[in-house]
């Protein structure tokens, strides 16, 4: 009998890598379709005034309605994804996102526009914390920083790519291409999710809390509407504004009323039960911080046409380093916080980020000085925005509750953004027409000071153990000396010759 050697068929551990390899894929292209469109339409407001013919107040809500129906769908998508299962309700967000994009791109008026917008909001509010529960269900925790840490570089790049794209699109093509991009990625993201992500449903549901849900997305509304109202021009004034007192007052008892009903819910849409765990508590507190940190990214092109006196279509390129840094330094951030825990790398994290910051304030008055400024903020963000967070929240609790869990970290770093923008705008705003530079560099000196307080916060994270970072390396020596021993097994079973023997 003749046995010819064959190279080892592919074992189960194999296939899962490989698996989990594309489900990364999938879930960090959804991620980046529905970041990049956060940002990438800014540059084409004037060409969209001027096609929809509109007031430039009317055209802020471009922005305005992506944003509030994203933070609206947010903790209803999660649970929806706690109670059916997150694959099918990730491709629910997916195809929502797809056909928002599809109506934009057809849209005939601006209130078709608007509703278009409204659905990719839908749609982008379910991809984030869905995707984020994916992760954290289908990695083991000594990896799951990494995976973090891939979509966090696709995500972070995004924010800070769309502004760029966007002017390059609108400029030698149409404002219709911001939107008719997004359907062949949706496309390829819906037929590989079909594919690689793993479809686990829950053993039982309980009745879906809709009085929790309205209490919600009315407190929720007013909020965002409170702080849409605050204008940078008129800061403190606008504050005292009866839209505004309005708009935080129904807040304030809608939100009295959500958490009265949450009590009491069978199966309520964010369990209070969720804020026992201590570090899921900081990490919410410290997404509000990080979106006000994030929101200094739109101001840095205003930073570089006042103070370095570059045009306004030059400016925006000026961020490229710091994407450029954080797509490097997130991927690195991710294994850091599988060998370290997120206790350290945030704390120091915080603290690079404060130093880029005020270098912004302090010490930009060339081109070299503001791209120094910008690389020291990239390596600082990396360390803060998102994947720590994420992994702080995947880590804080059960299977059950992560979608929920992830979603309110994001509304936490969405309030953040909108708390930030007014903030940012406002200081700028006080003193631009008399002193411009010294405004904007005031409004990142505040934007330090207000960063240097997440550093006391994340020393509250539970620290690591030495058993548990024992173990951890334990099983990234094991994985490593399985990939090495597959690798040997596959060369060995190449060179082999064919060996013929009787029997």
């Amino acid at each position: 009998m003749t046995q010819t050697a064959s190279p080892a068929a592919p074992s189960a551990v194999d296939r899962e890598a490989r698996k989990q390899y594309l489900s990364i894929v999938a879930l960090g292209l959804g991620i980046f379709m529905a970041a990049l469109d956060l940002t990438i339409v800014a540059p084409a407001f004037p060409a969209l005034q001027q096609s929809f013919n509109v007031s430039a107040r009317a055209i802020a809500w471009v922005i305005g309605m992506y944003a509030l129906f994203n933070v609206l769908s947010q903790p209803t998508m999660a649970k929806l994804a706690d109670r059916y299962g997150r694959r099918a309700v990730y491709l629910a967000d997916i195809a929502f996102f797809g056909a928002g994009s599809f109506l934009a791109f057809l849209s005939p008026n601006f209130g078709v526009f608007l509703v278009a917008r409204a659905i990719q909001g839908i749609g982008a509010g379910g991809i984030f914390p869905t995707a984020n529960a994916i992760i954290g269900d289908t990695f083991p925790k000594e990896r799951r920083g990494l995976a973090y840490g891939v979509t966090g570089s696709l995500w972070g790049m995004a924010a800070i790519i769309g502004p760029n794209l966007g002017g390059v699109l609108t400029q030698h093509a149409s404002w219709h291409w911001l939107f008719i991009i997004n359907l062949p990625l949706a496309v390829i993201v819906f037929v590989l999710g079909m594919r690689v992500l793993p479809d686990l449903r829950p053993a039982t549901r309980g009745p879906l809390d809709v009085r929790g849900l309205i209490y919600l997305t009315l407190s929720l509304v007013g909020l965002m509407g409170a702080l849409n109202e605050v204008r940078g021009d008129d800061f403190w004034r606008s504050l005292v504004s009866q839209s505004v007192l309005f708009s935080f007052a129904a807040f304030l008892w809608f939100g009295y009323l959500f958490i009265f009903t949450e009590r009491r819910a069978e199966s309520p849409i964010i369990p209070i039960s969720l804020y026992r765990h201590r570090d899921l508590r900081i990490a919410d507190g410290l997404g509000v911080i990080a979106g006000i940190v994030e929101s200094s990214l739109v101001f840095m092109p205003t930073l570089a046409v006042i103070v370095l006196g570059f045009s306004t279509e030059k400016s925006g390129y000026f961020l490229t380093p710091a994407a450029i840094t954080l797509g490097f330094a997130t991927p690195a951030v991710g294994i850091m916080l599988d060998r370290y825990g997120p206790r350290p790398v945030l704390v120091t994290g915080t603290l690079i980020t404060a130093l880029g910051l005020f270098m912004l304030g302090v010490l930009v008055n060339s081109t070299w000085t503001f791209l120094l400024a910008l690389i020291v903020g990239g390596i600082g963000l990396s360390s803060l925005l998102g994947t720590p967070l994420r992994y702080l929240t995947a880590n804080a609790v059960g299977p059950d509750e992560r979608a929920t869990g992830m979603a309110v970290l994001s509304i936490s770093t969405n309030v953040g953004i909108a708390i930030g923008s007014a903030l940012t705008g406002a200081i700028i705003s006080s003193q631009h027409a008399s002193h411009p530079v010294a405004s904007i560099h005031r409004a990142y000196i505040v934007l330090g000071f207000i960063t240097l307080l997440a550093v006391p916060i994340a020393a509250q994270i539970h620290r690591r153990t030495a058993a548990q970072t024992a173990a951890v390396l334990a099983a990234n020596a094991e994985r490593k000396e399985r990939r090495a021993a597959r690798r040997a097994a596959r060369q060995a079973a190449k060179s082999a010759p064919s060996t013929t023997g009787d029997d």
